[in-house]
């Protein structure tokens, strides 16, 4: 999972239980230096993809977790209340061997959510890097971002973050095994380059 600063702390998303499981978030208040444990987001996770929290530029927290059927899904908190999970289509988590894995940035100046998620096009083939963007309510269709990324079983196989200039990186192994890096624009991915 991963951990967000907030106004006024930071939150985090969690799996309980074996099996499918309740998604729920985290939040710390630094103001009283407590945690806040529990509330649930709608999800019901897989249990194999570790969560993923990411803000809006608003604030607003969206939920992204692996559910049980192979897939993705995500959630909005607006307000007190957390909307119906949706799935993302057209794109499909592998299996635990595969590395099932979505992490997400925001690109805060262009207030554009990134989401990359590691993805099969058919249960036997190879893994690769796919991507969707939040913006003005809405997913976009799912785009490449790689194929260039290791069949081996690793579980977290995709890192972003955003840089000053509002672009997003993205770290993951390629085939070579070596971390190689992409930058992506609001429209486009770089190539991917190993880190030397």
């Amino acid at each position: 999972c991963n951990v967000v600063p907030t106004a006024s702390g930071a939150m985090t998303l969690e799996q309980s239980g074996m099996g499918t499981a309740d998604v729920t978030l985290d939040t710390f208040d630094n103001g009283t230096s407590t945690w806040t444990l529990g509330e649930h987001t709608g999800l019901l996770g897989d249990n194999q993809t570790l969560p993923t929290v990411v803000l809006t530029a608003g604030g607003a927290p969206i939920a992204i977790d692996g559910i049980a059927t192979h897939a993705y899904a995500w959630s909005l908190l607006t307000g007190a209340t957390w909307s119906t999970p949706s799935s993302f289509p057209n794109i499909s988590a592998p299996s635990i061997n595969g590395s099932p894995t979505v992490t997400a940035a925001l690109r805060r100046k262009a207030d554009q959510v990134v989401a990359v998620f590691s993805h099969v096009a058919t249960p036997t083939a190879s893994p690769s890097l796919v991507f969707a963007t939040y913006a003005g309510g809405a997913w976009s269709a799912a785009g490449p971002l790689t194929t260039n990324i290791t069949a081996a079983p690793v579980r977290h196989p995709v890192a972003l973050t955003t840089l000053a200039d509002d672009r997003v990186a993205a770290a993951y192994i390629g085939t070579d095994l070596a971390i190689n890096v992409s930058f992506f624009d609001g429209a486009t991915w770089t190539a991917g380059q190993p880190i030397p």
